[in-house]
């Protein structure tokens, strides 16, 4: 008999173990002896080739490695994990560090911003009460000096013709009078512009450096905000 027939055929008496055993009542189990029991799985198990028992000692050895192997990979996918989560936190505190070098970066350069402005601010409210002075002082001298022509004027005039009335020709004297009279009038206007000219150029001069310095100012500003970085 060959050993897989008598495997079979101690299986077939395992059966009949069972099929023989006594009954328990209103159940689907039956007595067996446990000396019967163990006797014929003892006997099974002697039967079983050798080939067998090496392919259940392989597959051990198999589930052996495989535990091993899923351990490996656990053990690697933890370390992996551990790694991703370190580089996580790292990145984060990078960028944490960044975000705050930028908003700090910012915040300085909106308070130079506000520096610039309100120096820039000042100066402009400087020129502007500069240049109402200088207006104002042009005014008052030529308003002056208008006046002090205007008055030499009546002088000569009066002179002149308290002069003629003791002359014979005193149409000519009093023509003479007038022309010069006239002539020291347009000359007077003529330096009241002269005034006003050179003033209001010197507060547009004024007015042209600051809004140089203002706009060299607002440039430094913009290369400023252009460095930092977006």
């Amino acid at each position: 008999m060959s050993e897989k027939l008598e495997v079979y055929s101690l299986i077939d008496r395992a059966r009949l173990l069972i099929v023989n055993g006594k009954s328990v009542p209103f159940t689907n189990k039956v007595i067996i002896g446990r000396n019967d029991i163990n006797a014929q799985l003892q006997l099974i198990e002697g039967a079983i080739p050798n080939d067998v028992m090496r392919a259940r000692d392989v597959l051990a050895e198999e589930s052996r490695l495989i535990d091993e192997a899923n351990r490996m990979v656990d053990d690697a996918e933890n370390r992996y994990n551990e790694r991703i989560a370190r580089a996580n936190m790292e990145a984060q505190s990078i960028l944490n560090q960044a975000n705050a070098d930028a908003a700090r970066i910012v915040d300085d350069a909106r308070t130079q911003a506000d520096a610039v402005r309100a120096d820039a601010q000042a100066r402009l409210t400087d020129a502007a009460a500069q240049a109402d002075d200088t207006i104002r002082e042009a005014n008052e001298r030529a308003n002056i000096m208008a006046a002090q022509a205007q008055q030499q004027a009546s002088n000569m005039i009066a002179d002149a013709t308290a002069r003629a009335q003791q002359m014979v020709d005193e149409s000519e004297i009093t023509r003479r009078a007038n022309e010069t009279a006239a002539e020291m009038m347009d000359n007077a206007q003529r330096e009241c512009a002269n005034l006003k000219g050179n003033a209001y150029s010197a507060v547009l001069q004024m007015l042209n450096q600051t809004e140089e310095d203002f706009t060299a100012q607002i440039e430094a500003v913009r290369s400023l905000r252009e460095s930092i970085p977006q």
